[in-house]
């Protein structure tokens, strides 16, 4: 148990270059707007004050006509603001009724994203619509809302949000549809904005009930009163990804593009070192999945974690691609995520297979060029699984690793597909461009040192297929080569320098008129035994010299994919990528 905590520690700062990720994530708090002391600022009126304050202690006391009180709030005060400034008054106290609406409302059962909002407006029961702009998610994906209040993380170091009308939120939405490229729950931006039209007069010669406004929050209220026709509302939402301005007006949105990565991190089980230990553990873990759903006519980005990392490592290119004006209208993010002790062959047949199951779900006659075109970028390890992509392995794979046919070996039926799908495969058509960053094509020394050969023994397999390889071995005395005939080479094995199977692959031919590569190398360190290197790859190994470019950065392994100026060559080639293309002109 100590040792595992040990190479936790070390493997973990290794990888990482830092501590663990922190994430503060705070509710919004309650604001009280407080007399104007600019004349340009809108002051809200006393009413808008009163009820705010009674909706705040109805909600103390548990109360549903919170929600009522709070809609009003958020009217009374909205009406009043007529400026612009953040720091008005009005503004401050329409935006907070907003967030607590958000909240209460859900709470209570009141506010569901997908129908509707259903208060009581001067002892009226209406249902406020919901309405949808430039969302790729559909109407009924909108599970739960969370308004933005304060967060802090060392995760990523830019804030993409900005001021506007209404406020931004993080949506949760389950994956109901069975997508196999969706996971369970994902997050997206959003912003709510109220849209109040001109207060007409209620009365409608008695085909309205109503209901003494001390009585709009009961349950006997809600299922006795009928629903007003006509109601001068609306909930808008907008994604703040795709919407700059109101509809129907110039106005801009508040947006805040950086809340759903953080919210997601807040909570999340990271199973790092369990997967690297147990690589076989749950075979369904990995896998392909998609940070929004599948969009015909844009480019596939698919990002590749590396040794001992998982997809969160991308936090921070996220943020920054997707706050780039036009990025969104062109490319795609998928994220490629598997237990990185298993052989990185294995990931890679993995990833093919994943891969080829896309196109077939979404694509299957293959009309949409952009899908042929799509982009992977692998950190570390995860660029020699880029790489298995990209390559025709023949039979130089299997040579490597013994000196008899496929054939004629004998393999235990149950593990000889697996085995097939690693040695032997095709490259892919729908790749045109790869970014290696930090790759070690020939190997690390990180991977022979003590710890480094002590985490490779740590790895387990399942009792059945250390079997199977036993037999496999037993069956076959004299044909496998020495580097595949001791054990099941794990991840760290293969990083080896002097393994044949690595070397192997950096021979494979790989297609220049089909597929650019680009190189991005970590020198900020100089020792006496790697040379010039990231600490944990030197340069002449992260270096693929049919690379059409090489872009260097003084910093270490673990930070290089989260480097600003990293993230910014990774940004041109992107956009040297939509040059390339006609189609996407």
């Amino acid at each position: 148990m100590l040792c595992s905590r040990l190479l936790c520690v070390c493997l973990a700062l290794f990888q990482s270059g830092c501590l663990a990720t922190r994430v503060r994530w705070r509710e919004p708090k309650s604001v009280r707007a407080r007399p104007p002391v600019l004349e340009h600022f809108c002051s809200p009126s006393s009413q808008a004050r009163q009820l705010y304050d009674e909706a705040l202690r109805h909600e103390h006391a548990c109360e549903d006509a919170c929600v009522d009180l709070f809609f009003s709030a958020a009217v009374e005060a909205g009406q009043a603001c007529r400026c612009t400034n953040e720091s008005c008054p009005a503004r401050l106290l329409h935006q907070s009724a907003l967030k607590k609406l958000v909240v209460s409302g859900q709470d209570f059962r009141r506010f569901d994203p997908r129908t509707g909002l259903v208060v009581y407006w001067q002892g009226v029961r209406r249902t406020i619509p919901v309405e949808h702009y430039g969302f790729v998610w559909k109407d009924n994906e909108f599970d739960r809302l969370a308004p933005v209040g304060d967060y802090r993380t060392n995760a990523i170091r830019s804030f993409h949000r900005c001021g506007g009308a209404g406020i931004p939120l993080v949506v949760t939405t389950p994956n109901r549809s069975g997508d196999p490229f969706r996971p369970k729950k994902q997050n997206f931006a959003a912003t709510l904005c109220l849209r109040a039209q001109q207060v007409e007069s209620l009365e409608q010669d008695g085909a309205v009930d109503h209901v003494p406004y001390a009585e709009a929050g009961s349950a006997a209220a809600i299922n006795s009163t009928p629903i007003a026709a006509g109601a001068p509302f609306a909930l808008e939402l907008y994604d703040p990804l795709r919407v700059d301005r109101r509809v129907g007006c110039a106005e801009p949105i508040a947006k805040d593009l950086s809340a759903p990565l953080v919210f997601g991190l807040k909570g999340q089980s990271r199973t790092i070192l369990a997967d690297f230990i147990n690589p076989i553990g749950n075979e369904s873990e990995s896998r392909l999945y998609f940070l929004e759903p599948y969009q015909s006519r844009k480019i596939p980005l698919v990002l590749i974690h590396g040794l001992l990392s998982d997809p969160f490592t991308w936090v921070e290119m996220v943020n920054e691609l997707r706050a780039q004006p036009g990025f969104i209208q062109r490319y795609q993010i998928w994220v490629y995520e598997y237990p990185t002790g298993r052989s990185f062959f294995a990931s890679g047949a993995a990833l093919r297979k994943q891969l080829n199951r896309a196109r077939e779900l979404y694509d299957p006659n293959r009309q949409d060029p952009y899908f042929s075109n799509m982009v992977l970028v692998g950190h570390s390890m995860g660029g020699l699984i880029a790489k298995l992509q990209i390559t025709t392995s023949g039979d130089a794979l299997w040579r490597a690793a013994a000196n008899q046919p496929f054939e004629n070996v004998y393999i235990p039926p149950f593990v000889r597909e697996t085995i097939r799908e690693s040695f032997f495969f095709e490259a892919s058509p729908d790749i045109a461009r790869v970014v290696f960053i930090g790759t070690p094509h020939q190997g690390s020394a990180f991977a022979r040192r003590s710890i480094g050969r002590f985490a490779s023994v740590l790895v387990k397999l399942p009792e059945e297929y250390r079997q199977a390889y036993q037999q496999l071995i037993a069956c076959n005395p004299g044909v496998f080569s020495p580097e595949t005939e001791r054990r099941i080479p794990t991840s760290l094995d293969l990083l080896e320098p002097n393994s044949e199977l690595l070397q192997a692959v950096s021979r494979l031919n790989i297609d220049p008129q089909r597929v650019q590569m680009h190189s991005v190398i970590g020198d900020g360190c100089v020792t006496l035994q790697l040379g010039r290197s990231d600490s944990i790859v030197p340069v002449e190994s992260a270096r693929e010299y049919r690379a059409q470019s090489e872009f260097f950065v003084p910093t270490t392994h673990g930070r290089l994919h989260k480097d600003s100026g990293v993230i910014q060559e990774v940004q041109r080639i992107l956009r040297e990528h939509l040059q390339s293309l006609p189609a996407c002109e």
